[in-house]
């Protein structure tokens, strides 16, 4: 089984810049762009640390042929659209 996750969401959906700003005491928006680098790579990393996919996202589920004929239990998953 091969899955790949695609999240739809960018990184300031799920943190506001405002509250990074705030942590890190930043004076004004000028290193905005830095900041948001950083909450992309934290929020990365957690998800690959957790295995989890944070916020929303696609992910895409390909079984072997052997596989097919199996129960695929899928943890964590709120909605199928498409089978």
């Amino acid at each position: 089984m091969k899955i790949q996750n695609t999240h739809t969401y960018t990184a300031t959906d799920l943190v506001p810049i405002e509250i990074v700003r705030q942590h890190v005491r930043a004076l004004d928006d000028s290193e905005d762009a830095l900041l948001t680098m950083y909450l992309e790579s934290a929020i990365d990393y957690l998800a690959q640390a957790t295995n989890r996919v944070l916020g929303a996202g696609i992910s895409v589920i390909t079984l072997d042929r052997d596989e097919v004929s199996e129960v695929v239990r899928l943890h964590g998953v709120n909605n199928i659209s498409t089978l």
